[in-house]
Order: C-alpha cells, then sequence, then structure tokens
C-alpha cells in the first residue's frame, strides 16, 4: 500500500454563486479536483479517504470514482461519514449521490460527530485537500 490523501469539501451554501453546480465554476472546480488527484497518483497515492456529507464533499468522491475507473492502478477508496450529517435536510439528488458512493467505497468508516470525522481522516492520510471558500466561519455548529 502506497501513500492516503484525504479530501474534505464545503457545503453547497458556502460556494459563491458562479461555483454552484450546474455553473461553468462548477465544472473548472471538478476539473481542478481530478487533476489534483491525478498529480497524487503520480506522487504513489493509492489510498483516498473522502468525507461523504454533501456539495463538493460528493463532487470529490465523483471525481474519485471516475479516476478510479479509468486507472490502471488499483485505488482503495474510504468513504468517512459523520453521523451529524444534514441526513433528514438532504435533496433527494444528494440522497441519491450519498447512497451511491456508500456502494462504491471499497470500506464505509463510521465516526462520531464531524469533527471526530476530519480528525480521523487526518490521523490515516498522507496529505489532505480541502476546500476554504475564503470566509471566516462557515463550519456548522458541532
Amino acid at each position: 500500500m502506497g501513500k492516503a490523501l484525504a479530501l474534505a469539501g464545503v457545503l453547497l451554501q458556502d460556494l459563491p454563486e458562479n461555483r454552484q453546480p450546474g455553473t461553468l465554476g462548477w465544472l473548472k472546480l471538478k476539473a481542478a479536483v481530478w487533476e489534483t488527484v491525478e498529480a497524487y497518483l503520480q506522487r504513489g497515492f493509492d489510498t483516498f479517504y473522502c468525507d461523504i456529507k454533501t456539495g463538493v464533499d460528493l463532487l470529490c468522491w465523483e471525481v474519485l470514482t471516475d479516476v478510479r475507473d479509468n486507472s490502471k492502478t488499483p485505488l482503495q477508496l474510504i468513504a468517512v461519514r459523520s453521523y451529524t450529517e444534514r441526513g433528514p435536510y438532504l435533496t433527494r439528488t444528494e440522497k441519491i449521490r450519498k447512497s451511491l458512493a456508500l456502494v462504491e467505497a471499497d470500506r464505509v468508516v463510521d465516526t462520531g460527530n464531524l469533527e471526530a470525522c476530519c480528525r480521523y481522516m487526518a490521523e490515516k492520510a498522507d496529505a489532505a485537500l480541502a476546500f476554504f471558500t475564503g470566509k471566516a466561519g462557515v463550519l456548522p455548529p458541532a
């Protein structure tokens, strides 16, 4: 086993309007994640931890599964989820994408709250890719 990368995103409401799904900015964000993951593959990373809440997290997961499907190198995808996710507030599309992520994962790890989820990934990974919106205080309350 090589190195591990953790990916974590932000909720859609925390992204600027020009980065929302269906915009050119969203496609550019997806392309940037793909290029970054490819660069880590070239550096010997083969295990990827991804927080699978909503928004950019699911975009990262979609990129990871696409990369795995197109890679000649075997990759391990580990879905990490917390028990404090916004389950009842998810859109139908988000619920479907999240369910699909759980099926596509090589392993699913359940953690306590969001902080425990992030801590778990940070402890397991050799590097992390996280998204910053430019605003302070965008984390949901614990």
